[in-house]
């Protein structure tokens, strides 16, 4: 299953839940489990099975986190780090070279174009990164350039991969496979065949492969969408019984 935000094309590399309402900015009520803030500051292959398993249940809660592939998760839970920022904190700056990628696990952010991330206090509508999402990826990945600025709308707590880890771990190596996998699929369909080759590019660049398990309600009401959603696999299981009178 491929979802596809529509505005995950925003220069600065976002997927997961995108605001535009200043005036439902909320502090979220949960946290990050203090107890589990120690577990992210030991060097990864420092961190225990358990340990793992831990940090792994604690992200889940993180809609972004989720539609990684399993192997891609316990490869984040080894080198995430918990980060917390006070208001107006700039986390990304413009033209900045990309050294980290995060996720938000409490808090608000805003885009901007500003460097120093003013203007999203005088917007009357900023652009508002939530709860949920992560933001990034994608620039650390190519060794890009920021192309806009993030900063806390108010105190927020961030997981952070840092550019070091996310190379001597191989997360770089799952991302492209990912990437090719999403890439091969889209070229296959006929609704894509009249696209450029940077088109379905940026398109998976900047979409997310989630697993959706049996009886788990994909879209509750498709009239309130926020994504395209290709189907990729569809895996059916068959049961056989024996007729009445067949059973020995």
């Amino acid at each position: 299953m491929f979802q596809m935000g529509s505005r995950a094309c925003m220069d600065v590399h976002i997927w997961g839940a995108i605001e535009q309402k200043q005036s439902a900015i909320q502090m979220e009520d949960d946290k990050f489990p203090s107890k589990l803030v120690p577990i992210t500051y030991k060097k990864p292959d420092w961190r225990t099975e358990e340990e793992l398993k831990q940090l792994r249940n604690a992200m889940s809660s993180v809609q972004s986190y989720r539609r990684y592939s399993n192997n891609l998760q316990l490869l984040l839970a080894k080198v995430i780090r918990h980060q917390r920022f006070g208001r107006r904190r700039v986390v990304i700056k413009k033209g900045h070279i990309g050294n980290s990628f995060y996720f938000i696990y409490s808090g608000v952010v805003a885009v901007t174009k500003d460097e120093e991330g003013s203007s999203a206090f005088v917007d009357k509508e900023p652009t508002l990164i939530r709860r949920g999402a992560g933001f990034g990826e994608v620039s650390l990945l190519k060794g890009v350039k920021r192309n806009a600025t993030i900063v806390c709308m108010e105190e927020t707590e961030l997981l952070v991969v840092d550019k070091e880890d996310f190379f001597a771990k191989k997360l770089d190596e799952e991302l492209k496979k990912e990437f090719e996998y999403r890439f091969s699929f889209y070229r296959s369909l006929d609704l894509l065949s009249s696209w450029s080759f940077q088109m379905i590019e940026s398109m998976a660049d900047h979409s997310k492969t989630e697993e959706f398990h049996y009886g788990r309600v994909i879209v509750k009401d498709t009239s309130d969408m926020a994504n395209i959603i290709f189907m990729a696999k569809v895996h059916t299981v068959q049961y056989h019984t024996q007729p009445p009178g067949l059973n020995g």
